[in-house]
């Protein structure tokens, strides 16, 4: 979505916490007013970047209640531009405006108290029922919304003063309200607003949950920690804990180790068909490989995945799990190892389709000579020049032959990823070089980095630091 008062033709591009109120769906677009869905039918109902020429509405979060929504705004200020990734700074007229969820038209930014505009105001909102509570600088309120437009039927529960630095998070548990806190949390009776504690946290609380009694808050700093009543934090998990359970070794693990630490693809993706994980999970723990276990049906499927969730494996991080009729989904080109053990049966046209080209690997671990031929020689589609033929491998594909080089549609979206904002330069300030592509790999120049990703899969090859990288010498301001 655009912001005004730049013009641009786009649908809803969705950022941010979905709310479901009065069957209306309302979707969080960042940088402009949630739009509208018809929660039963999917029909868009409304969505107007564009309601505000100067008032700029936005953000990930909105609250809807008594048949209205509350969604954050702020006036853009001119300041000097540097690409930075999270939230931004409390600035001048930061506020909250009201809007009809029926129709999507804007309702009022009068009356209610956290819709005047202040200095350095960050608002956050929490609906229960027909009450909302607010957070501005220095005062938390419970104010109760039966009709958000009339003064005389709005009413201010209670106001407390509020001694935190910025609400990042809010939740209603039991009979308690949690607002977290840059390096802090802090909890109010819901019904009095007297508040009962405040205790150091390490990190923004950005998640706040509770189950049996206990609570738990996930900060900017990796951890997750879980405080319990009556005493300080339980425990803190930054990492992972790594899982007691033993993989039984696999009998072609080592061979296929040895044979991509020669070409070392310690990054990118790899495809292996088989019908027990071991093979995959070795590969998962030994690089850095995103490994997709190709599987013969969906029985077996769910039988892998049940056993990995009870053993508190690397399901569903590094390791995705597919039952073979899923292989013909799988992206053209994205697969940098495929691993066909002796016992599989393989699908030799979808194998070639998704193997990556310039650098592939395709290992066959146990097969006989009979079959490596029988693969190398198979009808391929755009077909990959192969550069050698070892024993048991097919060894590192090469370039896509020349004829079928040529852009051709229908274009789709292949892969999306980094290398993120915070490495890149400011689109305001300088118009850095273009991406260079080479041997299907993109070098990318960011401020003070030169990069490389995998031009078919986008994969991180390597980053070099290097200062000032594409920095003009040219002044701009702008309202980014």
């Amino acid at each position: 979505t655009a912001h005004s008062p730049a013009s641009a033709l786009g649908g809803v591009a969705p950022q941010g916490y979905l709310v479901a109120s009065q069957g209306v769906l309302l979707v969080p677009t960042g940088r402009s007013t949630p739009a509208g869905f018809d929660l039963e039918t999917g029909k868009l109902l409304y969505c107007n970047p564009e309601v505000h020429q100067h008032w700029w509405p936005g953000g990930t979060r909105t609250t809807a209640t008594a048949g209205y929504f509350f969604n954050p705004c702020t006036q853009g200020t001119f300041s000097f531009s540097h690409a930075k990734s999270g939230p931004a700074d409390p600035v001048l007229f930061n506020g909250t405006h009201v809007y009809d969820i029926k129709t999507g038209r804007h309702a009022s930014q009068r009356f209610l108290p956290f819709t005047h505009y202040h200095s350095n105001a960050f608002y956050r909102t929490l609906a229960r029922g027909e009450d909302l509570f607010t957070v501005e600088p220095g005062w938390i309120r419970r104010v109760n919304m039966h009709d958000p437009l009339s003064r005389s039927i709005r009413r201010e529960v209670w106001k407390s003063e509020f001694e935190g630095n910025r609400a990042h998070s809010m939740a209603w548990i039991g009979d308690h309200l949690i607002v977290g806190d840059e390096n802090a949390i802090h909890v109010y009776e819901a019904e009095s607003g007297k508040k009962i504690w405040r205790a150091d946290v390490k990190g923004t609380v950005r998640g706040i949950a509770s189950v049996e009694g206990q609570l738990i808050l996930s900060t900017e700093e990796g951890e997750i920690q879980c405080w319990t009543p009556g005493r300080e934090k339980t425990h803190s998990i930054k990492e992972a804990v790594p899982s007691l359970n033993t993989v039984s070794v696999n009998p072609d693990a080592e061979w296929v180790l040895d044979r991509l630490e020669d070409g070392k693809p310690h990054s990118g993706f790899a495809v292996v068909l088989e019908d027990e994980p071991d093979l995959a999970l070795q590969l998962v723990r030994q690089t850095k490989l995103q490994v997709t276990l190709i599987v013969e049906s969906n029985e077996a499927r769910d039988r892998i995945q049940n056993r990995l969730f009870d053993d508190g494996q690397n399901f569903g991080h590094r390791l995705t799990i597919l039952a073979k009729d899923r292989l013909v989904d799988l992206p053209p080109y994205f697969a940098n190892v495929v691993v066909s053990p002796q016992h599989s049966k393989m699908p030799f046209r979808d194998l070639h389709r998704i193997l990556h080209p310039y650098s592939g690997r395709w290992l066959l671990p146990g097969q006989d000579s009979n079959i490596v031929a029988e693969t190398e020689l198979f009808e391929k589609g755009p077909e990959l020049e192969w550069k050698t033929t070892v024993g048991g491998q097919l060894g590192i594909a090469g370039a896509i032959p020349a004829m079928h080089r040529r852009v051709q549609g229908p274009f789709e979206m292949l892969w999306f990823g980094g290398p993120g904002p915070m490495r890149m330069s400011d689109r305001h300030i300088v118009n850095g070089p273009r991406p260079k592509a080479a041997g299907g790999r993109m070098f990318v120049v960011g401020s003070h980095d030169v990069m490389a990703f995998d031009a078919f899969n986008g994969a991180e090859l390597w980053s070099l630091p290097l200062r000032d990288a594409c920095v003009r010498d040219r002044e701009v301001r702008t309202s980014s």
